[in-house]
């Protein structure tokens, strides 16, 4: 009569293993992105935030800066064209831009650090920001963090220029390469469930030297 097969006994080494993965796991978990709904909602901004023109000042050139154009390369048309085009051909038909005091130079990072109102809402591919209600904008967060692919089918190409999203432990970190030169670094964090930090970094031809700007959003209720 044959003898039923013995069931392995896990050695320690096994055992060492499976606790070193169930800790992996655990860190995996505690250092994952925040979920997508953290960021949800409508923001307003708040007294705390630094005030653009305070921000700026001294710090613009003299020289005229064109406001953004349509990417003539855009690889990915979408529904956010026409709303970003017809934005900066508002911009554009104003008065002439010849003072160094107009922020608007600032092209791309002009409604970043001007905006009173953010609302963000998840979309299939990431995120959906609209800043004072009127100027869309995709963000896609890329999974695998600050890195490039030969295609670049992580970065999203429009009016802002060419953008990569990626989370940073809890930090949306948005590096932007706007049409005109320059580059804008945005870092978007919640400080508690209702109060949203946005740091913007410009560095532009339009500036004498790179420039920070904190602003804080209160959730609306």
């Amino acid at each position: 009569m044959n003898k039923p097969p013995r069931t392995p006994v896990p050695t320690a080494a096994t055992f060492l293993w499976l606790c070193a993965s169930v800790c992996f796991l655990q860190t995996a978990i505690a250092d994952s992105p925040a979920e997508p709904p953290l960021l949800r909602g409508k923001w307003v901004l708040n007294d705390d935030s630094d005030e653009p023109k305070d921000a700026f000042k001294g710090k613009m050139r003299k020289s005229r800066y064109p406001v953004p154009q349509k990417p003539t390369n855009n690889r990915n048309p979408s529904i956010y064209d026409g709303a970003q085009a017809n934005y900066w051909e508002t911009i554009r038909g104003g008065k002439e831009r010849k003072s160094i005091k107009d922020l608007t130079r600032l092209g791309a990072a002009y409604p970043l650090v001007t905006a009173n109102s953010l609302a963000i809402s998840v979309v299939e591919s990431g995120y959906d920001f609209v800043y004072d209600d009127v100027l869309p904008r995709l963000v896609k967060p890329n999974p695998s963090g600050r890195t490039f692919s030969a295609k670049g089918d992580e970065l999203v190409e429009d009016t802002f220029g060419f953008t990569l999203a990626y989370w940073d432990k809890q930090v949306l970190v948005l590096e932007t390469d706007p049409p005109s030169g320059g580059k804008i670094v945005e870092k978007i964090k919640m400080l508690n469930d209702d109060k949203l930090e946005y740091s913007i970094r410009v560095k532009s031809r339009v500036l004498k030297e790179p420039v920070a700007i904190r602003r804080i959003f209160d959730k609306s209720k």
